[in-house]
């Protein structure tokens, strides 16, 4: 025996088909006829359709989840989105600019070590140079 409608949980459901199925529908419907309408990538287009869904906090359900998740180039995107707007989220609570706040190496130079050079070209070399971080202990001038 078909059922025609069920309500399960608070939602009504005709045929087997749920509002995320007539949604993600509608959405396909509208991309691919957008999409050929004014001859844009249909990738460019769901990237378009990600960002709407990210910023007003809608859920198409299962169906169209599906094709965010095998969709590798839309996979990235979104993820590269999700953590663009972690790091301007971050950015923002703590008023961090983004700049690296890392101390300047230390340049240390040698006077040249005569001992080993018997050859004018080899003194006009000059000293050993060593270029060291801060907070290498091991690495002081001297």
């Amino acid at each position: 025996m078909i059922k025609l409608f069920t309500i399960k949980g608070g939602k009504v459901n005709v045929l087997g088909i749920t509002k995320a199925m007539v949604i993600a529908f509608i959405t396909s419907s509208i991309v691919v006829a957008i999409a050929g309408y004014f001859k844009i990538s249909q990738d460019d287009l769901w990237k378009f359709v990600v960002l709407i869904q990210q910023e007003l906090g809608i859920e198409f359900g299962e169906d169209l989840n599906e094709k965010f998740r095998n969709d590798e180039k839309l996979l990235d995107f979104i993820t590269k989105n999700k953590v663009d707007q972690a790091i301007y989220d971050y950015e923002r609570l703590t008023g961090d600019d983004g700049t690296p706040r890392i101390p300047l190496p230390r340049l240390i130079e040698k006077a040249p070590d005569t001992s080993n050079c018997y050859t004018e070209e080899c003194k006009k070399l000059g000293g050993e140079m060593r270029l060291c971080a801060p907070w290498i202990d091991t690495c002081k001038p001297e």
